[in-house]
């Protein structure tokens, strides 16, 4: 058997390169024939939509020109061994390649030869970008003619690439499937479809694909009884590149409920306003079916779903809280717990049976970042420390102490739930957490870049906080630069250990000076006021460009990490790119489409990019790291010319200039029933400046959020959050061949022994 393996789009064969593709036989042979049929872009479309990437190819060849024929012998293996078939000196283009023997059979794949390849950018709203670049030496292609093709191979677009190899097209509607590149002698092509999508390290099929609409859609509560009225809004925005606009007023919307057996209840047909919004209501039957339903709201093939509950239900009577003293505790302290009990009209449940269960669990802290201390988050459900017991007084309160600690020199996060049981018999529950520190407060230690070249100076920042966040001066704190030694596993401090004091804003500065190349560990150690050591540490790394074994933070050939976790507009971030691979790289900021694009070259271990943050970055943008590697010469594990590396990090910019405040001001505190209540809503924007706005207003029985929490979401993460990256990326050199295990292809009965 004769195979040119499987795999995701086709074969690439670089005529400067390695100049080879891979062919597997089952059997031994002396001589192959080989024959290259020359393909145009419908001809390769036409064969190209029938391929299957995981089985073996079946092109037909009929009418197609023979471009060249040749012969190659190979030395006789065991079965299924992988060889090298070499290219004859031929021009760039498209074929399909035939390997035929008379005992073994045929094989035939699609081949690209050419010296150029794609990385191919598609954004939403019709935007396309291309990169072309020489893959032996990463040079950019410049006036190379980029054509894109649709699945019927007609032209839908074209245009040059500009110094930096780059080529921006619009495409409108038009689908594309095929990009075309091509200058002076050369020919190269990448697919649009998902064959041909890169990897990315995550899988090719997990790209979040951008939506034409970012819709808010919500119910006034989320509890209804049979015959009750649902009062629905809706916010929506057509989704731009750089942001949103108001959609066309004259696109109709359907707005359908749904029952809890996915039944259709109802149906209406809305438009937007001026605002982008619109509004309407659904009365429930009489004895409509129980349990959750479904709201849906459909634009142009595009549906947003809101949940809510239809129940026989019967009210709560009152509301139990639990009262803190603080936000936090420190382990050993006392920390007095206040169950409230209260009726929803105001007055207390007094003479109440109070079942106190406390929890605890791990708390685990977040890599402190860029000089403040990330929050904390509980990663387990906790267990059962203890239950308590009482009973509320006069004013439906109960008060216990209890003494929280932690296991071992570790934080902790306690969990208070109350139940309150009333004279009636009915129960009430209610919950509270709060953090539980080992240590009175918390130490951060980081340089200002994350690595440095061995003849730069480097210098440490040191940061004491309080739990609650505030500057902790006057504290003494002990930095060490340590170096661990493999495979002797031993820790050697590379310089005396420095004292330094916290200023008034609880920081200090430590200068290291210059160090040699390696991976060094920085300690700062502090003791609190109850003689608990405080101590934080961060990896640093020191580089030489001459150096011949470099360390990396990353085992991928190449990574990128921006130097801080949020920007804010004007602010410029400072990307680190670490690549065991040398070469031209294309940089992209991208989310919905690609903002900016920009050259690179990666001439060592580390590069820093500095990327000036703008408006359009918010609330994220992505930076996207692309580098070809090539496969040296004699290199006998791939069976592909080269493969690109791509890396990304995420560069989070809040969008709090687009956050309104909404305030709502009763004229009274209290009313009677009947009685009306005039209410002031005042709108301001990030800077406290009044604006104009659509307002919807619900008035909802307290109550009923005892029984079901709120089903909607925060409307300011529904358009400011922080979107997915969601565009796609193909290039030229997807293909990996790996061997097929299928059906032998008889060859011809007339085939020969020689060319």
């Amino acid at each position: 058997m004769l195979s040119f393996g499987v795999g995701r789009g086709i074969l690439f064969v670089d005529p400067a390169g390695r100049n080879q593709a891979a062919l597997w036989l089952s059997g031994s042979a002396t001589a192959v024939n080989f024959t290259l049929y020359e393909l145009t872009p419908a001809t390769f479309l036409e064969r190209y939509r029938d391929q299957q990437p995981w089985a073996e190819a079946s092109i037909e060849v009929a009418g197609l020109p023979v471009a060249a024929t040749w012969q190659q012998n190979f030395d006789a293996a065991e079965p299924f061994t992988k060889h090298s078939v070499t290219f004859p000196s031929m021009p760039s283009g498209i074929y399909v390649i035939e390997a035929s023997h008379p005992s073994l059979g045929l094989a035939r794949a699609l081949v690209a030869v050419g010296r150029s390849v794609l990385v191919v950018k598609q954004g939403s709203s019709g935007q396309l970008l291309a990169w072309a670049s020489s893959l032996q030496t990463g040079r950019p292609i410049s006036d190379m003619t980029i054509t894109v093709y649709d699945a019927q191979a007609q032209v839908i677009a074209t245009g040059p690439t500009d110094n930096n190899g780059v080529a921006r097209i619009q495409l409108g509607f038009d689908q594309p499937a095929l990009v075309l590149g091509q200058t002076g002698d050369d020919t190269t092509i990448a697919g649009v479809d998902w064959q041909w999508r890169a990897n990315d390290g995550y899988g090719y099929w997990q790209v979040a694909e951008e939506q034409d609409y970012t819709i808010y859609l919500h119910t006034e509560r989320p509890l209804y009884r049979p015959g009750d009225t649902i009062y629905y809004n809706a916010i929506l925005r057509a989704n731009q590149n750089a942001g949103y606009s108001v959609p066309d007023p004259s696109i109709p919307i359907s707005i359908t409920l749904r029952d809890s057996r996915h039944n259709l209840v109802a149906t209406q047909v809305k438009y937007t306003d001026e605002f982008g919004a619109l509004a309407g209501e659904f009365r429930l039957a009489d004895e409509p079916p129980l349990g959750q339903y479904q709201l849906e709201l459909a634009i142009q093939g595009q549906t947003q779903h809101q949940p809510l509950h239809v129940e026989d239900y019967r009210k709560p009577e009152y509301e139990v809280s639990i009262a803190l003293p603080s936000a936090h505790a420190i382990a050993g302290d006392p920390v007095v717990v206040t169950v409230a009990a209260d009726y929803f009209f105001g007055q207390p449940v007094a003479d109440a049976a109070v079942t106190l269960q406390i929890y605890r669990n791990p708390y685990y802290w977040n890599y402190w970042d860029g000089g403040w201390i990330a929050d904390a988050s509980a990663v387990t459900p906790g267990e059962l420390i203890t239950e308590l017991t009482g009973v509320t007084d006069s004013a439906g309160r109960w008060s216990t102490t209890v003494t929280v600690d932690t296991t071992g020199s570790t934080d902790a996060q306690y969990r208070f739930k109350a139940t309150v049981t009333d004279a009636r018999g009915l129960p009430v529950a209610g919950e509270q957490s709060i953090p539980v520190f080992w240590n009175s407060y918390q130490l951060a230690v980081a340089t200002e870049r994350y690595g440095y070249r061995n003849t730069e100076p480097v210098t440490a920042h040191v940061a004491a906080r309080t739990h609650s966040n505030t500057a902790l001066s006057g504290q003494p704190i002990t930095v060490r630069l340590i170096r661990d030694e493999w495979p002797a596993n031993t820790t050697t401090d590379v310089i005396p250990p420095q004292e330094v004091t916290t200023d008034s804003a609880g920081e200090a500065t430590v200068t290291l000076g210059l160090l040699p190349p390696g991976w060094y560990r920085l300690i700062a150690t502090g003791v609190d006021e109850r003689g608990r050591t405080v101590t934080a540490s961060r990896y640093l790394w020191i580089y030489a460009d001459a150096a011949d074994d470099w360390w990396f933070s990353s085992d991928n050939r190449l990574s990128v990490s921006a130097d801080r976790s949020s920007y804010a507009v004007g602010d410029s971030a400072t990307l680190l790119i670490q690549s065991q691979v040398q070469g031209v790289a294309l940089l992209t900021l991208e989310r919905a489409g690609v903002h900016q694009e920009r050259i690179i070259n990666l001439s060592g271990p580390m590069t820093t990019v500095e990327i000036p943050i703008s408006a359009d970055f918010a609330p994220n943008v992505y930076a996207k790291v692309h580098l070809f590697a090539r496969t040296e010469a004699g290199a006998s594990d791939s069976t592909a010319e080269g493969k690109l590396l791509t890396a990304q990090t995420e560069l989070v910019v809040p969008a709090i200039d687009r956050r309104l405040t909404v305030s709502i001001s009763p004229d009274a505190q209290r009313y009677g029933p009947a009685q009306a209540a005039t209410l002031t809503v005042r709108v301001t924007d990030a800077n406290d400046q009044p604006v104009s706005a659509r307002i919807s207003l619900a008035l909802v029985d307290e109550a009923l959020f005892a029984l079901q929490p709120d089903l909607s979401g925060d409307l300011f993460d529904a358009f400011y959050g922080r979107r997915p990256a969601s565009v796609l990326t193909y290039h030229s050199l997807v293909r990996e061949s790996s061997y097929y295990y299928g059906p032998v292809v008889d060859a011809p009965d007339d085939m020969a022994e020689g060319p």
